[in-house]
């Protein structure tokens, strides 16, 4: 798996935590979504924006690619 800015990503370790600033996917925090804003090599390379208005960085192996749903239908005709 190679992680690239603009990933949609889910925490899957609860390594750090499980918290506002660590969502780990279904757990306390629900199911939070992240988008990659930076990939560098520093220590913690990945840089995360949680969609709960956090950041936080990670490994690699820490995420997992998101797999969006297509809505195919917008409102119900009444």
């Amino acid at each position: 798996m190679k992680l690239k800015v603009g990933d949609k990503v889910k925490l899957i370790v609860l390594f750090y935590g499980d918290n506002s600033s660590n969502p780990v996917w279904g757990g306390r925090c629900g199911k939070i979504v992240g988008t990659i804003r930076n990939v560098s090599c520093n220590p913690l390379p990945i840089c995360v924006n949680w969609d709960n208005c956090k950041t936080n960085f990670y490994n690699e192996q820490d995420l997992s690619h998101v797999q969006l749903q297509l809505n195919l239908f917008s409102k119900e005709e009444k």
